[in-house]
């Protein structure tokens, strides 16, 4: 759009919104907060928050980390005018915002990135899939690099904005429009992002396709879960990024629990890989997930003659993880002699 900002109402507002964040002088953080809710009034405020989100260089006379205050402000005061006032925002003002927010994916400070993800999806949020119907395919355009000009941390942008509107629209997004359902194209899509060069990318791509295997699974998701169960199997193999290999261990749970036919003629690896998992740091992130995997489908019915075939091999495992520390133990001690002094008053 044409819509380019006044520098100096544009200077001034960065001041403000780096002096709201300023606990260290009341007065000035009041008289900002004051201007701030003036500054609400103009028509134009939104887009002025946009830009100041999206541009990197500062209008004022701000240090880099002032000004990344300044631009965390108006990200977070932008998306909270969206969430109260988008409905009834002029059309002009809409369009600026779709048109430059994904701009702010391409940062080169992941936390901008992040703040931008969460205004893209508000808007999608409180306009609808239909409000922005080029939002898809314009972050799976980035995500995708055909060109391969795209650098990773703006893929990683991309695919984190992507994750939080199938989070929030996964209901949304499996419905028909003008004779088409958004996920028929994304979940392929998103399996073929699960073998990005980019550990961020491949991750996310994994943890959005996880919000689809549920019960009832979405009926694209049903034409590609063997697709997606093949694809697993080559990350399992393959991928040793220990946050690509955390949703691994999620997505075999979560097919186990929701497609335990399809899941169980490979069972005897998908153990093998999880033990592999869990006894890899007993106490990371990754050998809590792992541990998930016989947690939440020890009671499938589908299954429990696979699980016991390997119990031997499993239980070990399982109590190794148990192991409790010193002072774990000598709590667990206090109690039970605790409990036995009460028996004998019994």
């Amino acid at each position: 759009m044409s819509w380019s900002p006044q520098p100096e109402p544009l200077g001034q507002l960065a001041q403000f919104l780096k002096e709201s964040l300023n606990p260290r002088d009341k007065t000035a953080q009041k008289n900002a907060e004051l201007a701030l809710r003036n500054a609400g009034t103009n028509p134009d405020i939104n887009n002025y928050l946009a830009y100041l989100c999206i541009s990197p260089e500062s209008p004022a006379a701000l240090s880099n980390d002032d000004y990344f205050v300044a631009r965390s402000a108006a990200a977070v005061m932008l998306k909270n005018n969206v969430k109260t006032s988008y409905k009834t925002m002029a059309e002009s003002n809409k369009e600026y915002l779709r048109s430059t927010i994904l701009q702010g994916l391409q940062d080169q400070d992941k936390r901008i990135r992040s703040y931008a993800g969460n205004v893209v999806t508000e808007i999608v949020r409180q306009g609808g899939i239909l409000g922005w119907p080029q939002v898809l395919s314009e972050l799976i355009s980035l995500i995708e690099n055909r060109n391969g000009n795209i650098a990773s941390h703006i893929q990683d942008g991309a695919m984190s904005a992507l994750l939080k509107i199938c989070e929030d629209h996964k209901k949304a997004l499996n419905r028909v429009y003008d004779g088409q359902r958004p996920l028929d194209f994304l979940i392929p899509k998103l399996i073929d992002f699960t073998a990005s060069p980019t550990p961020q990318v491949r991750s996310k791509a994994l943890g959005t396709l996880n919000f689809f295997i549920d019960d009832p699974m979405p009926q694209a998701m049903q034409d590609n879960v063997e697709k997606f169960l093949v694809q697993l199997f080559t990350l399992a193999q393959n991928d040793q990024d220990e946050e690509v290999r955390r949703f691994i261990c999620r997505s075999f749970t979560k097919l186990a629990t929701s497609t335990p036919a399809l899941v169980l003629p490979h069972l005897s690896g998908i153990i093998d890989y999880i033990l592999v998992q869990q006894k890899s740091d007993p106490e990371s992130d990754l050998a809590l997930d792992a541990a998930e995997f016989f947690f939440e489908n020890c009671e499938v019915a589908e299954l429990q003659d696979g699980f016991n075939q390997h119990l031997e091999k499993i239980v070990p495992v399982l109590l190794e993880s148990m192991i409790y520390s010193q002072d774990d133990q000598a709590k667990l001690e206090a109690e039970a002699e605790e409990d036995a002094e009460k028996e004998d008053k019994e």
